[in-house]
């Protein structure tokens, strides 16, 4: 039977949907603060009627099979009907009709590094995947600045009024507190492991290695007014507000992961990486030296062709295609250089198939994959948890989006944790990877 899902027109206000946020115990906020990447909708889903929660435990994790099988139970769609108001000279109403959106309700959260895997490293206190599943679902229009909400679970949309209410009345952010920054590796631990990648690269173990480090804060007070703040420091096109009985999980991406439209994959990896400058020429001279760089120009290569075979693996056969090998994407604090790699999906692909070639995502990872993953687990000296993973949407038509959870932080007791890695060649500069990493990790400490 087809779920029966009613539509109903709101105030497209995304500093309100913030404050209902801290009213909703658990929630998810996909968030486009930059149109960037043509990202036109933000989403907020809340009371999940269903949590699908994974955790490797000190006695081992769930075999990969069986972990896949239960994330794609959770994940296949399920038919439905939109009855929107019947009031059809009502122009917005028409517009929604014409151009419904992608994601109205149906799975939303994260799916962590070590979650498709049976590679593991050490124990996680944390879920190594979390996905709800909602009834109820916000959509922002940013093109248009309208917004509707959608209900499959009736009856929610009451609190929803509710929690409303109580923004308007009390809209005032409350306050939080950051401790002292400690580092899980020093800057010559970092360069350390950026030579012991290099010898594996010149022994012939692999071509391109991604090593992170983290970096951690003691932390108390309200994580949504924290991440008000980072949004308006750093809006970037695959934000995310995740809340769990677990804690925050807050999200800054640049870097889509894949996207699943009408059966056809796009995967826009990340690769090269400059600082930005506040000197408009000194800015473009950082800019132009990313992009004639041998360097980033080979890692870049390296990955498009990983993320090629990865998708040419669920995809028909010949579809597959580079239409964008190199361009450069200017953010609020870096330059990046991004691919893109399309493919037509075969129509029997489940998203077991598509979880099982594609997770974790290349960009992050390195070349050839398999191997890579073994040697971020020998040399990196914490879990990834979240970061590397991926967060985002699993449409109830089939439309996923989802982002790789890099410039994203997550609460682990009165802790803060914020990762931040970099890609090593043959020819990288070590203290120039560990600055890479800082100037990744600028909003983060600059709180």
């Amino acid at each position: 039977m087809a779920l029966s899902i009613s539509a109903t027109p709101i105030q497209a206000d995304t500093p309100l949907m913030m404050h209902c946020l801290r009213q909703m115990s658990q929630a998810v906020f996909l968030d486009s603060s930059s149109l960037a990447n043509g990202q036109r909708y933000s989403f907020l889903g809340y009371a999940p009627t269903e949590i699908l929660v994974l955790q490797n435990t000190a006695h081992g994790a769930i075999d990969k099979a069986t972990r896949l099988k239960k994330i794609n139970a959770f994940l296949t769609p399920k038919p439905y009907v939109i009855h929107y108001p019947d009031e059809k000279s009502d122009p917005i109403i028409s517009m929604w009709k014409q151009t419904e959106p992608p994601f109205f309700g149906g799975p939303m959260g994260y799916i962590g590094y070590n979650a498709c895997d049976d590679i593991q490293t050490t124990h996680e206190t944390l879920p190594s995947l979390w996905l709800g599943w909602f009834s109820n679902c916000i959509v922002i229009d940013h093109l248009t600045n309208t917004a509707m909400h959608y209900e499959i679970t009736p009856g929610k949309k009451l609190a929803f009024k509710r929690w409303r209410t109580e923004a308007i009345e009390e809209p005032t952010p409350k306050p939080y507190r950051v401790g002292p920054v400690k580092w899980s590796m020093t800057q010559h631990e970092f360069e350390s492991a950026v030579r012991q990648g290099q010898h594996h690269i010149h022994e012939g173990d692999c071509y391109q290695i991604n090593l992170s480090h983290r970096i951690s804060r003691r932390f108390s007070g309200d994580p949504i007014s924290l991440y008000e703040d980072m949004r308006q420091k750093d809006p970037q096109p695959f934000g995310a507000l995740i809340k769990t009985l677990y804690g925050h999980i807050l999200s800054f991406s640049p870097e889509q992961f894949f996207q699943v439209q009408q059966g056809h994959i796009r995967t826009s990896p990340i690769k090269g990486t400059a600082r930005r400058s506040a000197n408009p020429t000194e800015d473009q001279r950082l800019a132009d030296a990313l992009l004639s760089c041998p360097k980033n120009d080979a890692e870049l290569m390296m990955i498009v062709d990983l993320l090629r075979n990865d998708i040419g693996q669920c995809c028909e056969i010949g579809s597959v295609s580079v239409p964008v090998q190199k361009a450069l994407h200017s953010f609020a604090h870096v330059h990046h250089l991004i691919g893109t790699v399309t493919g037509t999906l075969r129509p029997s692909v489940s998203s077991e198939s598509l979880l099982n070639a594609l997770f974790p995502g290349g960009s992050i990872t390195g070349a050839p994959k398999r191997r890579v993953r073994e040697l971020i687990a020998a040399i990196e000296t914490v879990p990834r948890h979240v970061y590397t993973g991926s967060i985002g949407y699993w449409g109830l038509s089939g439309e996923v989006n989802t982002n790789i959870a890099i410039r994203t932080c997550y609460q682990e007791g009165n802790s803060l944790h914020y990762h931040t890695g970099a890609g090593i060649t043959a020819d990288s500069d070590p203290s120039a990877e560990w600055e890479e990493t800082l100037a990744k990790a600028k909003v983060f400490l600059s709180l």
